[in-house]
């Protein structure tokens, strides 16, 4: 399959995970279901038993409560769903022989991948909590149940052109089936009737497994470095990371320079946020940091807002949201996709930093309650935005910008420690 309509069903996928249940529609009397709409690629995605055994025979008198059960499994549908397709792609990838094999992946080893410890009280059995268990055992639920129907999707297809020339050439197809196609589960039932996933045979579906077995490879392994970021905590870095390795296997080949662009707009609704206009700088300090940390951890090779659409000294104090969010941000690629695609070594991206007057006092002195406040406004923060940043209660912010406590060397230390990451890019 062409590597570009690929690769773009499988973001979508992912990209619904992410989104959770509020991109399923429920409508009466039918399966869950959401619809996919690419540059490319046109499907649906339908939630049913059928999925995991299409000729299972339901019950008339049991399919409305079949289909409640099937709707009460989406709605912890989330980042840790997509965490355990990553994981499962992973695993295939690494360990199939040929297109067709199945592979065993565990629980465990699903749980280990997104860089999780194994406990000594983790239950019975030891190692990883019941929980933890528990909530891989619910998202690989919600991965079986998925079957695609593909209206629309372009695929290059070896042909002869009638001169005696095999040419591969772009063919409108259609297609359906699982995502995941599963042909063994160890698993076990307790005493309440609840379903514990141990290990599954699988392999990816076969619009997926054709993907991932050429030229979706290195994204596959891309996308593993998403799993060890923590859901809740980093998700901005997380939906990222799924992002640019999309975004590599996107436009990598047809590009002979390892640097993108992307738009502010563009990296905003890949993290599934959209900024409050009243806060806007909260929005744009927490980008800049995910991007700083991606880059650290080498998930790209640096970032920079492109010269001829954003500069943070001349920007006006106010109203400056439209213009940011049209900004261009140019980011260099990572080894890996270097490799795979031939490109050149990226020039360095630095963003100049700019520090501002009450950053350097407080960064250099003690910081007081009016320094705090004077802090928290020019980063045009409120009080429990900041607390949270910082790792406090607003009540304490309040009482400190009241002079009814002191700043205590924990948390001037914090907030020193905070306003280095705001150092960043």
């Amino acid at each position: 399959m062409g590597h570009t309509v690929s690769g773009e069903l499988n973001y979508l996928v992912r990209h619904l995970m992410e989104k959770g249940r509020d991109a399923i529609q429920q409508i009466p009397g039918d399966w869950p279901r959401a619809t996919l709409a690419g540059e490319s690629v046109s499907a649906e995605v339908i939630f049913t038993p059928q999925a995991q055994n299409p000729h299972a025979i339901i019950p008339d008198e049991q399919v409305e409560q079949y289909r409640q059960r099937m709707w009460g499994l989406l709605q912890s549908l989330d980042d840790l769903t997509a965490d355990v397709w990553d994981a499962l792609v992973c695993q295939w990838v690494a360990s199939a022989p040929s297109l067709e094999a199945k592979v065993w992946v565990s629980v465990d080893e699903i749980l280990a991948y997104r860089g999780l410890s194994s406990h000594l009280t983790g239950g019975r059995r030891g190692g990883f909590t019941a929980a933890q268990r528990t909530a891989v055992t619910e998202a690989l639920l919600r991965i079986i149940a998925m079957r695609l129907q593909v209206f629309s999707m372009t695929i290059i297809e070896e042909r002869d052109d009638g001169q005696g020339n095999r040419r591969m050439v772009p063919v409108e197809r259609q297609l359906g089936g699982p995502a995941l196609e599963v042909g063994m589960d160890l698993s076990q039932t307790d005493f309440l009737g609840q379903t514990e996933i141990r290990a599954l045979l699988i392999r990816p579906g076969e619009m997926f497994a054709r993907y991932f077995a050429g030229a979706g490879r290195p994204i596959a392994l891309l996308s593993r470095k998403a799993l060890t970021y923590r859901r809740r905590t980093e998700n901005w870095e997380k939906r990222l990371t799924r992002y640019f390795a999309y975004s590599w296997d996107r436009r990598g080949s047809d590009i002979a320079d390892s640097v993108q662009r992307h738009t502010v707009a563009q990296l905003l609704e890949a993290a599934h946020y959209w900024p409050d206009p009243a806060h806007p700088e909260e929005t744009k300090l927490r980008l800049q940091r995910a991007l700083q940390r991606l880059t650290d951890d080498r998930v790209i090779a640096g970032w920079q807002y492109a010269p001829d659409t954003w500069d943070e000294a001349k920007r006006p104090r106010k109203r400056w949201l439209q213009t940011w969010l049209q900004a261009s941000v140019e980011v260099a690629a990572p080894e890996e996709a270097r490799q795979f695609y031939a490109l050149p070594a990226p020039k360095e991206l630095t963003a100049p930093v700019r520090i501002p007057a009450i950053v350097r006092r407080i960064s250099e002195g003690q910081i007081t309650g009016k320094s705090l406040t004077d802090l928290r406004k020019h980063f045009n923060m409120s009080q429990e935005a900041f607390a949270r940043e910082i790792g406090v209660t607003r009540s304490l912010i309040t009482l400190i910008e009241g002079g009814r406590r002191s700043v205590s060397k924990k948390l001037q230390a914090a907030v020193k420690e905070w306003l280095g990451k705001q150092a960043a890019p």
